[in-house]
């Protein structure tokens, strides 16, 4: 009886051992029984002068599926890829010229190839950018601003160059560009945009002249000057300074300026001053102030705005 209950013994522990290791061992991924589908969701997109290919694979057994994304036109070429869990791709195709592509997709695996899907894309080159302006910023800086034509692609990215006040060329991605430039120059500026393997449009071109940057009021009041140019209209024997005057709030009785006028040591040889009735807030004007004495240099020491 105790010889028995030692055998049922070891014979239960031994069925629960091979119970154990038999769940540890995993089991074998299904497998699909059928060739795949075709791909959903196929779309085309130009990026310079690439075609990013987009779809999505649904069948169930995603992981175990390749696929293939061929092209054929005025280009041809193939990719071939493993599927992945997810089942949705991107594929960004080599650089291609200009003209009518048409690209197919079809799913494989081990039981089959699917049924093509196919669309075609017209690759072209980029239009010329519009609305061109060049506006001067604070100092002498120029801000460059355009807006890329309806027609054709996205450019890769935008050729900025620049002559008349220095001269350079850059490669930009936005629509803008800040350029330093030199007081009483004109500077000239074009924009190309540019995908690469494609013909660049004309570039689009435009000019500013460049003014002197404006100054703040030696007394502090809410009036900024710089120099202006034109001729002196007063006697001026030993010349004259001309100054523009920009008012940032309304001077209801006139604006008062004076000038000193300077050697080359530095040194006061004489003075002028001007003045002008009522300057809207925003508005600007001219004022001259003539000197009588020799000098050479000039000296902004007042500037007010006459609200009284």
């Amino acid at each position: 009886m105790r010889r028995s209950t030692i055998y049922l013994a070891v014979a239960i522990a031994f069925s629960l051992l091979i119970s154990g290791c038999s769940s540890s061992i995993p089991k074998p991924a299904p497998k699909p029984t059928t060739a795949p589908n075709s791909v959903e969701g196929l779309k085309l997109t130009q990026v310079g002068n690439q075609v990013v290919v987009t779809f999505k694979d649904s069948s169930e057994f995603k992981a175990t599926n390749s696929f293939e994304v061929s092209w054929k036109g005025s280009a041809k070429g193939s990719y071939l890829g493993k599927g992945t869990e997810s089942g949705s791709y991107a594929i960004r195709t080599p650089g291609m010229t200009s003209g009518i592509v048409e690209i197919s997709v079809h799913l494989t695996n081990e039981i089959g190839v699917g049924p093509d899907s196919s669309d075609q894309i017209s690759m072209q080159g980029p239009s010329g950018v519009t609305h061109l302006s060049l506006e001067q910023g604070s100092g002498t800086s120029v801000d460059v601003t355009w807006e890329q034509g309806t027609a054709g692609a996205k450019p890769s990215y935008y050729l900025v160059q620049w002559v008349g006040s220095g001269s350079g060329s850059e490669k930009v991605t936005e629509t803008s560009y800040s350029i330093d430039a030199t007081a009483g120059r004109t500077i000239r500026v074009s924009v190309t945009p540019v995908i690469s393997g494609f013909k660049s449009p004309i570039p689009t071109t435009s000019a500013l002249k460049i003014e002197e940057p404006w100054n703040s009021s030696p007394d502090g009041s809410q009036l900024d000057w710089r120099k202006a140019g034109g001729n002196c209209q007063g006697y001026a024997d030993y010349g004259c300074v001309r100054i523009q005057v920009h008012a940032n709030s309304d001077c209801l009785n006139g604006i008062y300026a004076e000038a000193n006028n300077l050697d080359a040591n530095s040194n006061v040889t004489g003075f002028s001053n001007d003045s002008l009735g009522s300057l809207g807030r925003g508005q600007t004007a001219v004022l001259e102030m003539d000197f009588t004495e020799s000098g050479g240099y000039y000296q902004i020491t007042h500037l007010t705005c006459q609200n009284f």
